[in-house]
């Protein structure tokens, strides 16, 4: 199962205004409330794909008790803790006008109450998901997200991390199997400020950032030793987000194995072959002594063979 944490989830005010003008009384033209938070947003999204997900998080006074019914009306399974103060946060987002966007601060949290959360996610087990997504409340500390991956580290748990700054770098140690960075995160990542999206667009070569260490320029060769045109370089740390970013910023590339038809197309990629062999790369899969692979783990390996046998 998937399960979706959101410790600071909102009643999302979403309204649209024709002819807004700033310091006048304005009036809507069309008004939605949703139940908001990335968790809420993610469980939301699987349920309506029909995969199985449970929403944890916490609730509120009666926005939190609002949160709730809704979640339960669209109809997916939910176990929030509900928190003796406060009220959950109200999100006003402004369509129609530029995007503007007023959120809530949110209740605060106990150490209490995160106990009786992380006792809620001791009973998951390694056939389970879990996607910690979204702010914190200002109460909890930067170190949350990180606690959760170090707790259930033993449990084989796959984690999905969608946060910013402090949040997500806190993570990146524990190896998590999918982060999803935009630009700006990026940039906090890996200490450089990208301002636009045409600072990205010349010639971005991506890097797993396992073996090197993002300090500074080096040149590649190519195959007859003449070194290639200077390009910039975006090294990642979690492989998972490799095809995310080679999908949103234009013009980059990355030398890989073979990669599923299925998944290519998925990403709208293109693969080529590369022309020369002189230099042999192998891939190797390492895993813990005794493990079984699941039945999905075993056919992906045996379609990336066959698609490896087929570009021979």
């Amino acid at each position: 199962m998937v399960y979706t944490v959101t410790f600071n989830p909102s009643l999302d005010y979403i309204v649209s205004v024709n002819d807004f003008q700033m310091g006048m009384t304005n009036r809507t033209c069309a008004e939605q409330m949703l139940p908001g938070g990335k968790g809420i947003n993610v469980s939301t999204v699987l349920y309506n794909l029909g995969i199985e997900t449970k929403a944890l998080g916490f609730s509120a006074g009666f926005t939190g008790k609002e949160i709730e019914r809704r979640m339960a009306e669209i109809g997916f399974t939910h176990d929030f803790i509900s928190l003796p103060e406060g009220c959950s946060r109200i999100n006003v987002k402004l369509k129609d006008f530029d995007g503007t966007e007023i959120n809530g601060m949110g209740p605060d949290i106990s150490p209490e109450n995160v106990e009786s959360l992380m006792q809620k996610l001791d009973t998951l087990t390694s056939e389970d998901y879990l996607v910690l997504a979204g702010s914190i409340p200002g109460s909890m500390p930067k170190m949350i997200y990180r606690d959760i991956m170090a707790r259930l580290a033993s449990k084989g748990v796959q984690f999905v991390v969608d946060a910013t700054g402090e949040l997500l770098m806190n993570v990146l140690e524990y190896h998590p199997f999918l982060i999803k960075p935009n630009n700006h995160e990026l940039g906090e990542i890996f200490g450089v400020e990208l301002k636009t999206r045409e600072e990205l667009e010349d010639g971005v070569e991506i890097l797993h950032g396992d073996w090197k260490l993002p300090t500074g320029e080096y040149t590649e060769l190519s195959e007859n030793g003449e070194s290639l045109h200077p390009h910039n370089k975006i090294y990642i740390f979690e492989r998972g987000s490799q095809f995310d970013i080679l999908r949103e910023v234009k013009n980059s590339y990355m030398w890989v194995s073979p990669v599923p038809e299925k998944l290519r197309k998925n990403y709208n990629l293109v693969q080529k072959h590369a022309g020369f062999s002189r230099q042999m790369i192998r891939d190797v899969l390492i895993y813990k002594k005794g493990y079984q692979k699941k039945l999905y783990e075993r056919e992906f390996i045996e379609h990336l063979k066959e698609t490896i046998r087929e570009m021979m």
